[in-house]
């Protein structure tokens, strides 16, 4: 048992606490489908096929089949797939069509027992799970953190390339500097999605119920509205021609264009501020509401 534990102690333990906590949560549903569907099955025809009625072993197919292309075909949590397949179609259901009596212990006639396989392999799985959260107990590594420390340095770095883009724009000509700003771009959606992805596993750690976690989902909202403005404008630089037009039009434009990066830059640090101590008191949010409520007139 204990090889059984750390075999799935390993196949649980994520990157964070919140990665875990995902991962043992779903891990638990897959187990439980597989060791539901064992216990119907053995309910109803216990013992599984023993080689006399011949029924039994066709019915025991038929289950295998339509439980295994289900998980499959199904667009559930691969973490869940990942469990629910290999506990019963890799396991359980080989008991099933086995008329050969392997000495394992089985729950029959709709009764649960600790000693039963499928029932000793659930109870496993969760004491393994329980060792894979323990690993992160100390140090208590979560995904909040991960993921604010992520939409924190992409807000500033976001912020940082807004301005370059207006600078560069500002200009008379072209230069091959559009295609290092369109790299960084690309690179800030990459880490972007990383932090999507750990804020994600973080609403296991408080069950959505973390002030900071609600915080730094704002900004992650945000810096995600801003990545999908950026990226059509970015293409539009790119096609620009810089001829005498351009600069006309820039010439009066460049001022308020400033004003309207500013007020927004404005806006993205006092969040982000907001986001590091996960709270805004009533003097922050009256502060933030001015600065966009007098956006649209810098637009």
């Amino acid at each position: 048992p204990m090889a059984t534990i750390l075999c799935n102690m390993l196949f649980t333990v994520g990157s964070d606490l919140g990665s875990t906590l995902s991962g043992m949560f779903y891990g638990i549903i897959g187990s439980f489908w597989a060791l539901l569907v064992n216990w119907m099955f053995l309910g109803f025809f216990p013992g599984g096929y023993t080689g006399e009625i011949t029924s039994v072993f066709w019915i025991a197919l038929a289950v295998i089949f339509i439980y295994t292309f289900l998980m499959i075909a199904l667009k559930v949590p691969e973490t869940m797939r990942f469990w629910a397949l290999i506990s019963f179609t890799g396991g359980y259901a080989m008991n099933l069509v086995n008329p050969a009596d392997n000495g394992e212990e089985q729950s029959s006639n709709f009764k649960l027992s600790e000693h039963g396989y499928a029932e000793n392999a659930f109870i496993t799985y969760i004491l393994g799970g329980v060792l894979a959260l323990v690993i992160f107990a100390i140090p208590f590594l979560t995904s909040l953190k991960q993921s604010q420390t992520r939409v924190v340095r992409v807000a500033k770095d976001m912020a940082d390339l807004i301005q370059e883009l207006v600078k560069y724009y500002s200009r008379n000509k072209r230069t091959l500097k559009i295609f290092d700003i369109k790299e960084d771009f690309q690179s800030v959606g990459r880490r972007l999605d990383e932090a999507d992805a750990l804020g994600g596993n973080s609403w296991y750690e408080s069950c959505g119920k973390s002030s900071r976690r609600a915080m730094t989902q704002k900004l992650f909202n945000l810096q995600k509205n801003l990545m999908e403005y950026a990226e059509p404008l970015l293409e539009v630089i790119i096609d620009e021609d810089f001829k005498e037009s351009h600069t006309m039009m820039m010439s009066k434009m460049k001022g308020p264009m400033e004003k309207v990066v500013d007020g927004t830059m404005t806006i993205v640090n006092k969040l982000i501020l907001a986001a590091e101590d996960g709270k805004i008191d009533e003097a922050e949010r009256k502060d933030l509401q001015e600065e966009m409520n007098d956006l649209p007139r810098l637009v």
